[in-house]
């Protein structure tokens, strides 16, 4: 990642060459280095976001030095442009092989001079926030593995001694909760990069809403019941009908219910209302909530709250499968904080012309 002026290394070792290059450069806002030769070039390249070596520069020649950026590791994918003098098609293709991403024939034109560096920059800035987010990635996804791992081969070293049969039953518990818990993540991070990835297409579909409320609430009753939690629904029974997929709006759900139960201390309440041309649904729960200053992060990737750190809870993907899903469906989805205390989320979907309104639900 670029981190204030982009820093370009001019290397030719004609100063006049050198001087011309960096007054065309100059009122860009860039930070220049100057290398006379090809060993200064390459003791500068590493604090460098782009070099314009000369081909015909000295100990060693410009496509020496792209071969050797080429070959270590922090400037293997350093943008390179080779200013020349030739023109000939070989002299094109030798620096082409020596790695080099572009080419500019003196006498240099600034325009394209301009245009090659602002583009090149350009492409390692994206490609330097891919490896950010990569590394991030990887980061998250060992240390949030590495704990119910842990806990799974723990547990099963304890089973393996002989232990009453009420410890057995206790261990046996831990590493199915571990187990189940590593395979939610895994699942999220799949359903994240099929929606991202755009493998995830929307099925419109006829979809009664409440309906898929009480089949959503149903099969959250369990987990809210194991939990000494109410779980109260207050849906009205004339709801207009949604064009969607089923299946991804009842993940919403459940991802919104799941998430509720997690962090409620006695009671989660699922609402719908229609307004205007739009269906809101809101999920609230009474838990510990959020810092307002955390609101608008809540459907990051990654992100974890305060409360969900402490507790450790969360994978910090369910809330931004939740995001995508919905924005798929063209609705909006977003947190409040009531005035009683809590988290509420609120899913608003818009409703299409001409789709009946249910009579009721059986």
């Amino acid at each position: 990642m670029i981190h204030g002026p982009a820093r370009v290394l001019v290397a030719d070792d004609s100063e006049d060459n050198r001087t011309l290059l960096i007054a065309m450069l100059a009122g860009n806002g860039y930070q220049i280095l100057e290398a006379g030769d090809g060993e200064e070039a390459l003791r500068l390249a590493a604090s460098a976001d782009i070099v314009l070596p000369d081909v015909k520069m000295p100990k060693p020649d410009g496509r020496a030095v792209c071969r050797r950026l080429r070959l270590q590791p922090q400037t293997r994918f350093l943008p390179i442009v080779l200013v020349t003098a030739l023109d000939a098609k070989q002299d094109r293709i030798d620096g082409i092989e020596a790695g080099a991403d572009d080419f500019l024939t003196k006498p240099v034109d600034r325009t394209q001079l301009i245009a090659r560096v602002r583009a090149l920059l350009q492409l390692k800035t994206q490609r330097d926030d891919s490896e950010r987010l990569r590394s991030e990635f990887t980061s998250m996804i060992v240390h949030d593995l590495r704990s119910p791992l842990t806990s799974i081969i723990g547990f099963a070293d304890l089973m393996a001694v002989d232990l009453a049969p009420g410890q057995r039953r206790e261990f046996s518990g831990h590493v199915i909760a571990s187990a189940r818990q590593m395979l939610q993540m895994i699942n999220e991070l799949l359903d994240l990069n099929r929606l991202e990835s755009g493998l995830s297409p929307v099925k419109q579909q006829t979809i009664s809403l409440g309906l898929l409320l009480d089949d959503a609430v149903a099969q959250a009753g369990p987990l809210a019941a194991g939990r000494g939690l109410q779980l109260r629904l207050d849906v009205p029974r004339d709801l207009p009908l949604l064009l969607g997929d089923d299946r991804q709006l009842r993940q919403v759900l459940t991802n919104l219910l799941d998430n509720a139960i997690k962090f409620a201390k006695q009671t989660v309440r699922v609402s719908a209302r229609h307004v205007d041309q739009h269906v809101a649904v809101t999920v609230t729960d009474d838990g510990p909530g959020v810092a307002a200053s955390e609101l608008s992060e809540l459907f990051e990737r990654w992100h974890q709250t305060e409360s969900g750190r402490t507790l450790g809870k969360g994978s910090g993907l369910g809330l931004a499968i939740v995001k995508r899903l919905v924005d798929a469906h063209g609705g909006t989805v977003s947190a409040v904080l009531p005035p009683a205390g809590g988290l509420a989320m609120c899913v608003c979907l818009p409703v299409p012309n001409g789709l009946p309104v249910p009579n009721g639900l059986p």
